[in-house]
């Protein structure tokens, strides 16, 4: 009698392999996406933008100032807030991440190298507080200062907009970055209003993303400029 062929395990072998590749290969997958910002799982805005900004801690005007050799003031870091001077062409130095905005071919942010802190052109501006939009509360408002009439006729609402957020006068990050979408702006009565969706991208143990959104008011008239968060976050 013949004996009977034992049946060949070459085929389980193969499908455990297989699997067993693809158990790994996930694995890789899913970490090296987590140490590339983990891409597959960031954010998108639910809204259309009409504008993007990003500012991010790589191109910050406050780590601009470290790169100066000094003691940096303290007034950015306890006043939370940004004065303005006149401005000295001779004796003070542009911020880099943010020289393109200009009035009559100057710059609106100086750094003052014998003491290390920023100022703002008081041609156009008041004092401006520092507003961490990440922190603010629902319905919560802010004012951060007061523009000329001139700035406003002369850049328009929206550009100032853009350079508040550049430049961190209004921080919508903490430490790596944010992406600032404009949802929409108009000008009624006098006041301008434009709405901002926001996605914050910070470090913890891995990279971590938050929505939020806020809103910045600015005056025609008397050159106020609020910001605030949604009365609903």
């Amino acid at each position: 009698m013949t004996p009977k062929q034992k049946k060949s395990k070459q085929p389980l072998v193969v499908i455990f392999l297989a699997i067993g590749g693809l158990l790994i290969f996930g694995y890789w997958y899913f970490f090296q996406q987590r140490l590339n910002g983990g891409e597959f799982l960031a954010l998108t805005f639910p809204r259309t933008c009409l504008q993007t900004i990003t500012v991010a801690g790589g191109n910050s005007p406050r780590l601009y100032l470290r790169t100066i050799p000094g003691e940096i003031a303290t007034s950015i870091e306890i006043d939370k807030k940004i004065k303005a001077e006149s401005i000295d062409t001779a004796a003070f130095g542009p911020i880099p991440s943010v020289v393109t905005y200009m009035m009559k071919n100057k710059p609106l942010l100086w750094v003052k190298p014998d003491q290390i802190y920023m100022v703002l052109d008081r041609t156009y501006f008041s004092d401006f507080f520092i507003v961490d939009a990440t922190r603010l509360k629902a319905g919560e408002e802010q004012k951060l200062g007061i523009v000329s009439k001139e700035l406003l006729a002369e850049l328009g609402a929206k550009d100032i907009a853009s350079f508040l957020i550049r430049s961190e006068i209004i921080q919508t990050y903490v430490q790596q970055k944010a992406d600032v979408c404009l949802v929409s702006e108009e000008t009624a009565s006098g006041m301008y209003r434009a709405e901002f969706d926001v996605i914050h991208t910070y470090h913890t143990n891995e990279t971590n993303q938050e929505f939020y959104s806020f809103l910045l008011n600015m005056n025609a008239e008397n050159g106020d400029v609020y910001v605030s968060a949604p009365s609903e976050l």
